[in-house]
């Protein structure tokens, strides 16, 4: 019997490998293709929680408790709602700016659906005191690109890549290098002052390395609406060497001179002489040399901002650029609001020497702007320098600002000329700020003058249009907003030039025109003549016409 069973269980198998084998012989394969055989296989992907991220703000300090970023990143949530230290919830759908208290706060963020909840935190300071950034001078509306500082957090200003200082009238610095903010000259009072140690103003842009020892980096650094023709960079009064000032590019439509430094002073810009020094023309100054006395300023107009009992500290540079010696006499006539450090001296052939200039604004000073001159006298041959003085009270309720929207700063006898006025106030709304317009020139004489009642809220931007001075001449115009007893200033220098031609020059052009005149007049006579003269002569083919006509 158990023979029997298992020759069965044998024949069963050998069958079914019977069947295989004819399969493969019959040359049936396996496709892998899909029968029409239905199945009941489905896919069911089950909902996952929703994804969170904070970016903003940052495990850091913050130097100020208004206007923090509030920034997240989140996939999947249908609701999302946050709130500061366990307080009231708020909903929040995209990025926003949240005030908050002085000290250590946590933020917690929600995101849900119906799978779950997801929770994010992120504990910060806000400490406004902690490190004081002082740069009033690269905010308000000529701020251009300047870095904003304060929003960002003390940890990140320790090494803070590409800060721009820039002001849109006179010029820009971009530092190539990671600067540390809190690494001065005294890295423990808790201060960088940016205002007393930077300088951007007309042709002129110096950084104090002995207070700003962390910004002693290469830039590069662009001087706005310059007037020369073909200048060259002056490192403290004197030529720039290549192998400091490099890459140098100017535009001569817009006045705009770049170039490169490694490293901070002063930098300004001049004219490139265009004379062949006559020592050398003479083989060294013999007998035959003509002696010639001049001087290169490094400025032309000083404007200064000062606030009432605030003094300010300018310099100017003096060179000789002459093949003498020359005595140098400097004429204060500017003595109410300027001191001067040295006042004679004398420059051999190429030396120069710089002044300081000291401005002062006494506390009873009057808010107003003042315009003055300092003369330089140098044996026969005298510059001015003129000043553009700007005193405001010591408290301020206004920022404000003016531009003349013309290039260069250059206008035509009696032209119309349209000024641009900012102005930026805290205050929700001021009623009644008394604006005074004053065009004057630089002998103080007021040329125009004109009142007018504005209110003003939070920025305000508005146009006015002057007629231009008829005389020719270097003029200011100036904006004073006052408010009951504070007072804000803006100034402009512009240059008005002569729209006609002058006398001299209108007779030149018509004797030239009575002259060409006179020249076609004579052609035209001769020419005249001449056909008269060959009228009256006759010709080959006339005789011999006339001779055919009495054939006839």
């Amino acid at each position: 019997m158990k023979k029997r069973l298992i020759f069965l269980f044998l024949v069963l198998i050998m069958s079914l490998v019977a069947e295989t084998t004819i399969a493969d012989i019959t040359g049936e394969t396996i496709t892998g293709m899909q029968t029409s055989r239905p199945t009941n296989v489905s896919l069911f992907i089950n909902p996952a929680i929703p994804t969170l991220t904070i970016l903003s703000p940052q495990n850091a300090t913050y130097l100020k408790n208004y206007s923090i970023l509030l920034d997240f990143i989140s996939t999947l949530a249908d609701n999302l709602w946050y709130n500061f230290d366990n307080g009231e919830n708020s909903t929040i759908e995209s990025a926003l700016y949240f005030n908050i208290s002085e000290g250590s706060h946590t933020l917690f963020m929600y995101a849900n659906n119906s799978q779950g909840t997801t929770i994010k935190n992120v504990t910060f300071a806000v400490n406004s005191t902690f490190f004081i950034i002082y740069y009033e001078e690269y905010k308000g509306t000529s701020r251009g690109e300047s870095t904003e500082f304060i929003n960002y957090t003390y940890e990140a200003i320790q090494n803070l890549e590409n800060i721009v200082l820039e002001n849109t009238l006179f010029g820009k610095i971009f530092f190539n290098e990671v600067i540390n903010l809190t690494n001065d000259a005294d890295s423990t009072d808790g201060i960088s002052d940016l205002d007393s140690n930077t300088n951007i103003s007309f042709n002129r842009i110096e950084i104090d390395t002995t207070e700003l020892s962390n910004f002693e980096k290469s830039a590069k650094i662009w001087l706005y609406n310059l007037t020369f023709s073909n200048p060259r960079i002056l490192r403290d009064g004197s030529v720039c060497s290549s192998s400091i000032c490099t890459n140098s590019e100017y535009d001569s439509e817009t006045g705009v001179l770049s170039f490169n430094v490694s490293s901070f002073t002063v930098y300004s810009a001049e004219e490139t002489p265009s004379y062949v020094p006559l020592a050398i023309i003479s083989g060294g100054g013999g007998a035959g040399a003509r002696v010639v006395k001049e001087i290169l300023l490094s400025r032309e107009v000083i404007k200064v901002e000062l606030k009432q009992g605030q003094r300010k500290t300018e310099e100017i540079v003096i060179r000789n650029t002459g093949n003498a010696e020359i005595n140098i006499r400097l004429d204060n006539l500017f003595e109410e609001f300027l001191e001067i450090d040295e006042q004679a001296f004398y420059l051999k052939p190429n030396e120069f020497k710089t002044i300081n200039l000291e401005f002062f604004a006494k506390s009873s000073a009057v808010p107003n702007v003042y315009v003055g001159k300092l003369v330089i006298n140098a044996e026969g041959t005298s510059k001015e320098v003129l000043i553009l003085l700007e005193v405001e009270s010591k408290e301020t309720l206004f920022d404000i600002s003016l531009l003349l929207d013309s290039k260069f700063s250059e206008v035509y006898q009696g032209d119309s000329m349209q000024a641009i006025i900012f102005v930026n106030t805290t205050e929700k709304q001021v009623k009644d700020v008394n604006f005074e317009y004053i065009i004057k020139n630089f002998n103080n004489e007021i040329i125009f003058s004109e009142q007018e009642t504005i209110p003003i809220k939070g920025i305000s931007e508005f146009n006015k249009v002057f007629e231009a001075p008829t005389e020719k001449g270097m003029y200011v115009l100036y904006v004073k907003a006052s408010y009951e007893d504070k007072s804000s200033i803006s100034s402009f220098p512009f240059n008005v030039k002569e729209k006609y031609p002058s006398n001299e020059t209108v007779i030149l052009v018509a004797l030239s025109i009575l002259l060409v005149f006179i020249v076609l007049a004579i052609i035209f006579i001769r020419l005249r003549h001449v056909k008269v003269r060959r009228a009256a002569i006759p010709t080959k083919a006339k005789v011999k016409g006339k001779k055919i006509k009495n054939k006839r």
